[in-house]
């Protein structure tokens, strides 16, 4: 574990942890570092945390002299040094996103911390935060301008992507070999509906693809014909899914997800999604804040919400105990970091 200092400048006062604080920080959002993995239960997962955290405290005293240093990189903020394992929060704090977010976790905990709907409220906020490409944020709620007023310019782009969506529903529709599941928000694709769903977790993969690439979805057929014979080869049920319409897709950081049961098909999947891509000329616009391509949902609960949720429950549990500029900051940074981390 990296010995940092937490510092913040809030309401023009330097509000500084003590030691101990900092440590019991630290073993809190340790101990909930990680996303729980699909193969093992709630014992083992607490267990496994536990036995981790006792690890890292063994191993802190070896560390101590290259974790001063590095964290000294850090603070001086310097991005030619190598920060090793440091997490450098200095690349995500300005994103507008990040920085909405933070301003309506100030605002809960100051404002609404007897709401009994806080975790919820929390939660949403930092799933948000996750999953909105920044850019979308910064045109929008960051500026305060509403959503239909900055689509207005998109006009020509919302009715092209509205009538090639259509075009795709009419044909998986109708076609014996693919199902249309949408829900509100995403365009969905069944690659094997002859095949009853199974009651496990999901496999996700996320695939970013640039704003000025849209035009994406015609070659959406290929893709899905391809993820067919995977899933038909590997007994697994493989589903698309793109954003509905084109505002989904310009404020969303994931353009396409693809579900599976199969781990063992995950780098076959990422193969065919890169070959198909290439194939097409489409290119892959990295996630926000370097989250991972690779997740799973849990009981029809998504991963960034299990992340949010997660967080959420900590924030609520330790409010009151420090500074809620401290308390909002740690937040978003340790949602920032599980998001990195493929539970898989």
């Amino acid at each position: 574990m990296i010995k940092i200092t937490y510092m913040i400048d809030h309401e023009n006062n330097n509000q500084k942890l003590t030691p101990n604080e900092v440590a019991e920080m630290q073993k809190e959002m340790h101990m909930v570092g990680r996303a729980m993995r699909v193969d093992e239960t709630l014992e083992q997962y607490n267990q496994e945390r536990e036995e981790s955290w006792q690890k890292t405290i063994a191993e802190k005293s070896l560390k101590e002299s290259e974790d001063l240093e590095r964290t000294r990189q850090l603070i001086a903020g310097n991005p030619e040094k190598d920060r090793g394992d440091v997490f450098n929060f200095e690349k995500y704090k300005d994103l507008p996103n990040v920085k909405l977010c933070e301003e309506k976790l100030l605002d809960r905990l100051k404002n609404h911390v007897d709401y009994a709907n806080f975790v919820d409220r929390v939660a949403g906020d930092i799933r948000d935060m996750l999953t909105q490409r920044s850019e979308f944020v910064g045109n929008t709620y960051a500026a305060g301008v509403e959503v239909a007023d900055h689509m207005a310019a998109y006009s020509e782009q919302k009715s092209w992507y509205r009538h090639v969506r259509e075009i795709l529903e009419k044909v998986f529709i109708e076609s014996p070999e693919f199902s249309w599941e949408s829900n509100p928000g995403w365009f969905g694709i069944n690659t094997r509906p002859d095949i009853q769903d199974r009651d496990t977790n999901s496999m996700k993969i996320y695939t970013t693809i640039p704003i000025d690439e849209y035009a994406f979805i015609r070659h959406m057929p290929q893709l899905t014909k391809t993820l067919r014979r995977l899933s038909q080869e590997s007994d697994d049920i493989i589903k698309v899914k793109i954003p509905e319409s084109f505002t989904g897709f310009l404020s969303h950081n994931d353009s396409i997800v693809v579900h599976f049961k199969n781990t063992e098909n995950t780098e076959k999947i990422m193969d065919a999604i890169t070959a198909w891509m290439k194939e097409n000329n489409i290119h892959e616009q990295p996630r926000e804040m370097d989250r991972t391509r690779v997740a799973a949902d849990m009981q029809g609960t998504s991963f960034s919400e299990l992340v949010a949720q997660n967080i959420a429950r900590w924030l609520e549990q330790n409010r009151g105990k420090y500074e809620d500029g401290v308390l909002a900051r740690e937040a978003i940074k340790y949602a920032i970091i599980q998001s990195q981390k493929s539970p898989v």
